[in-house]
């Protein structure tokens, strides 16, 4: 990375990486969250710090000063309120809510002994978590497994089930969430 310059003398407005780097880089596989230390030298307090974009930025960018997180959303304004603030620029990647309920056919299919099975849970009102059940059956309707059981927010999912003590035949699970409904598949195990 290329290194800022030397720091101005005393009084003169400087805003910089903690890292001294003139850019700071994203990693291509951003996580949820990535916090970037910002130095601020010889402002004058209450500094004013906003966000400009055209585009869709695909990213939440939050300021925190001293642990308080503000959002910086695109056209507001968050205030830094000291010369001896931590600052840190919070870049987190957006996660879009899936726009329906669904349960995707597992994969592979016929499967020996791994399958994977995936889900989607839109967000539900005011809602960001609902109880969700993933349950295995066999073919006369007994149940051999529970994959899933519990809260889950909106979003993508995706769960191994291991069918290595099961004997060969064909299984039927079931997506059961609490306000959305259920779903169920076949699913076929090959020994």
């Amino acid at each position: 990375m290329t290194e800022m310059p030397p720091t101005p003398p005393a009084g003169a407005l400087d805003i910089r990486y903690a890292t001294n780097n003139l850019v700071s880089m994203l990693p291509k596989t951003l996580g949820s969250v990535v916090d970037i230390p910002v130095s601020i030298s010889s402002a004058e307090f209450p500094l004013h710090v906003s966000l400009r974009s055209s585009t869709d930025l695909g990213y939440s960018i939050s300021v925190i000063e001293n642990g308080v997180e503000h959002s910086l959303a695109d056209g507001s304004t968050v205030t830094i309120h000291s010369a001896n603030s931590r600052v840190v620029l919070r870049v987190s990647k957006l996660v879009q809510s899936p726009s329906s309920f669904s349960l995707e056919q597992n994969y592979p299919n016929p499967f020996n002994p791994l399958t994977v099975i995936r889900y989607s849970l839109p967000k539900s009102g005011t809602r960001y978590a609902v109880s969700v059940q993933l349950k295995i059956y066999n073919m006369i309707g007994e149940e051999v497994a529970t994959i899933v059981d519990g809260m889950k927010e909106f979003g993508n999912y995706s769960v191994s089930w291991d069918a290595s003590s099961y004997p060969s035949g064909i299984y039927f699970y079931k997506l059961d969430v609490a306000g959305l409904g259920s779903d169920v598949r076949k699913m076929i195990l090959l020994k």
